[in-house]
């Protein structure tokens, strides 16, 4: 069994595809308000079973009736054609219906989901799934309420090159590899302009700060809270992008929230601020699963 399969089986996760896990209570307690039904977890790209277990278990702590699902984004996900980012997606539809995430019209109320979004990877597979919904009716969007963390920032070939390779601990390999894909990412970033093509982190930057549904979720709408968390010291995404962002939101008339850390690195204000993270993440969602919702 492979590694990452062997730690996901530990956690009692089922593999619903090769990046796709999922984990159902069979023995559910009664669902108290307040509680979503429903955690989708989109991790960083390249992020070890290990580092996403974590929040999975955290989760599970304060939502022991909520059924995860954890969606991986390996580095290969951004060397994929459209149509095989999307294909990634295709199983995931079904058990999105069978847990009514997913619901065939806007009078039947969906369930209470939670989306939990890490990194520009993480936000890269939202939009892809949005893009895979789009043809789904509208549903209640105070079903749903999205957190994004350390997420989005702009197109920068810099910052790129930085997430493809801050995992390289040999320093001389490291220094290759962000010298070889500076030269790539600039190549690239050249022909898409001249083609008026945007790249899929342009995209994901416009969806997730301009559009109502980001780009196609049914269940994600003007009334879905949002929640940006993120830090002044994150060397790959610059806190301002990500305020311009959740700025943009509000004048729009979004329900957004923001917090901001002075010093926690990337994706890692967790780790660094446990007790103020999570206890912003179950406002959130006391807020967006509330009676009165």
């Amino acid at each position: 069994m492979p590694a990452a399969q062997h730690l996901y089986a530990n956690h009692n996760f089922g593999q619903l595809s090769p990046e796709i896990w999922y984990r159902k209570e069979f023995e559910i307690p009664k669902v108290h308000a307040g509680t979503p039904e429903v955690i989708l977890l989109f991790a960083w790209m390249g992020a070890t079973p290990q580092h996403v277990l974590k929040y999975s278990s955290i989760y599970r702590s304060m939502y022991p009736s909520a059924t995860q699902i954890i969606i991986e984004c390996p580095h290969n996900f951004f060397l994929k054609s459209s149509a095989q980012q999307e294909a990634k997606f295709a199983s995931l539809i079904p058990l999105l219906r069978s847990l009514n995430v997913l619901v065939p019209s806007s009078d039947i109320q969906p369930a209470k989901t939670l989306l939990h979004v890490f990194s520009n990877g993480g936000a890269c597979g939202l939009i892809t799934l949005a893009s895979v919904l789009s043809i789904c009716p509208a549903q209640n969007a105070r079903s749903t309420a999205i957190i994004f963390d350390s997420t989005p920032s702009k197109a920068q070939t810099r910052n790129g090159v930085m997430a493809f390779t801050i995992t390289i601990r040999n320093v001389f390999l490291r220094l290759f590899a962000r010298f070889t894909l500076t030269i790539l990412f600039s190549f690239l970033l050249v022909v898409y302009r001249i083609l008026g093509w945007k790249s899929i982190i342009e995209r994901s930057y416009e969806l997730v700060a301009s559009s109502k549904n980001i780009g196609g979720l049914p269940f994600v709408g003007l009334e879905t809270e949002r929640l940006f968390i993120y830090g002044k010291k994150d060397p790959l995404i610059p806190y301002q992008d990500v305020q311009e962002a959740a700025s943009a939101l509000e004048k729009e008339g979004h329900n957004v929230k923001q917090l901001l850390f002075s010093d926690s690195a990337h994706v890692a204000h967790s780790r660094d601020y446990p007790e103020k993270y999570w206890s912003v993440v179950r406002e959130l969602v006391e807020t967006s699963f509330g009676i009165s919702k």
